[in-house]
């Protein structure tokens, strides 16, 4: 599901969702910071091999620091 992109950068292809009557696509990006945490851009609907393939690359941060 996720598909690197640049060394610790990478995207998931989400749905299809209507905006004002016009289909939409979702994308969401996942980057690991230099910290070794873990952001999360856009999420998309979470999956448990969508969880797994986040959670490798390492933890999700909580918050912005």
């Amino acid at each position: 599901m996720l598909v690197p992109f640049r060394p610790d950068l990478y995207y998931a292809d989400g749905p299809m969702v209507s905006f004002f009557g016009f289909p939409y696509p979702t994308r969401m990006a996942v980057a690991r910071l230099s910290s070794g945490d873990v952001r999360v851009w856009s999420p998309i609907a979470l999956t448990q091999q969508c969880t797994r393939e986040i959670e490798a690359i390492g933890p999700v941060c909580q918050r912005y620091r």
